[in-house]
């Protein structure tokens, strides 16, 4: 079964619970941090854990997710799993959350890509 990462900002939890259930109501199954890790959790080790499980990975691009260290660890350990395993094998999607421009997500995410497409 596919798993979907969805990494965030928790300023912007209210919009991820909502997708999460969308897709969860289509067959989808989700994980984001708020729901399944628990107090007393290693955060980093079950993050990481999940970020490797999962068959993709998105990115909820907001003014708060810009700035938030978590959602910047998140995809650098996205990005390396999406070139170790190709971008077909594990794609990286960025969701702009009300018109947020990627920024230098966008140049990140674009040179990972170039690269992996000079490496086939």
């Amino acid at each position: 079964m596919s798993k979907l990462f969805i990494s965030h900002s928790s300023q912007d939890d209210g919009f991820v619970r909502g997708l999460q259930q969308a897709l969860a109501d289509v067959g989808e199954d989700v994980w984001i941090d708020s729901r399944e890790l628990r107090g007393g959790d290693r955060l980093w080790p079950e993050i990481q854990r999940a970020i490797e499980e999962a068959s993709a990975y998105a990115v909820v691009v907001s003014p708060a997710s810009l700035q938030s260290e978590w959602v910047g660890d998140e995809l650098a350990q996205a990005l390396e799993l999406q070139k170790q395993r190709g971008r077909d094998k594990y794609p990286v999607v960025p969701l702009s959350l009300d018109g947020t421009k990627l920024g230098v997500l966008k140049r990140a995410i674009r040179r990972r890509a170039a690269l992996h497409s000079r490496e086939q």
